[in-house]
């Protein structure tokens, strides 16, 4: 203990909901001040919503005091949106929502579906590389992809020479194409995957 007794103990809750410790009890007495770290999952946050991060602190004696502070919640890292900037994915690769291509036919390319790709890192990146893991894919079957509708110039994957700023987003178009005779497949899926570098 330091001079004035005062050693402290905390505990976190994210919403009005004990985080950590999760059941809600205070952390072991400690010297004060203490550094906090924690990372908080995308899951116990609301995404694009208000939340409410508040830290109780407790003394020696029992006397309690807080921290608190809003935020809006958001995913981290390059993240995939539709034109409505609904999310694709979590950052952990949970997905959301589909791009549907609706059926194609074997010999038609489907239309241009717009994606765009943000970078919610909190640093800018570098050396973006977008590009489809076909593995699964029927034979006969490509994914294009082009950074521009009109023209679209058909790329079978994307590699962005510029800096992608945080927070910067960068709309890409995207379509798949099929030769006569390629191989049905009644519900195909498939990733789009995007690497990049810390700038």
């Amino acid at each position: 203990m330091d001079n004035d007794l005062t050693r402290v103990q905390y505990r976190v809750l994210i919403n009005n909901t004990h985080y950590y410790p999760s059941d809600g009890s205070f952390t072991k007495l400690g010297e004060s001040p203490q550094n906090l770290e924690l990372t908080i999952n995308s899951k116990d946050i609301k995404i694009d919503d208000r939340n409410t991060l508040k830290i109780e602190f407790q003394d020696y004696f029992g006397t309690t005091d807080y921290w608190s502070t809003q935020f809006i919640g958001t995913y981290s890292g390059l993240m995939f949106k539709d034109v409505y900037g609904q999310y694709f994915s979590s950052e952990i690769g949970e997905v959301l929502q589909y791009l549907d291509f609706g059926i194609i036919i074997a010999g038609q390319t489907t239309i241009e579906h717009e994606v765009i790709l943000k970078n919610q890192y909190g640093y800018d990146v570098k050396n973006v590389h977008l590009y489809a893991n076909t593995a699964n894919f029927p034979t006969g079957m490509t994914c294009e992809f082009s950074t521009s509708l009109s023209p679209f110039l058909p790329h079978s994957d994307l590699k962005l020479s510029s800096v992608l700023k945080n927070n910067e987003e960068l709309p890409f178009f995207i379509r798949l194409k099929t030769e006569l005779g390629a191989t049905p497949d009644a519900n195909g899926s498939f990733d789009i995957i995007v690497r990049a570098d810390k700038a």
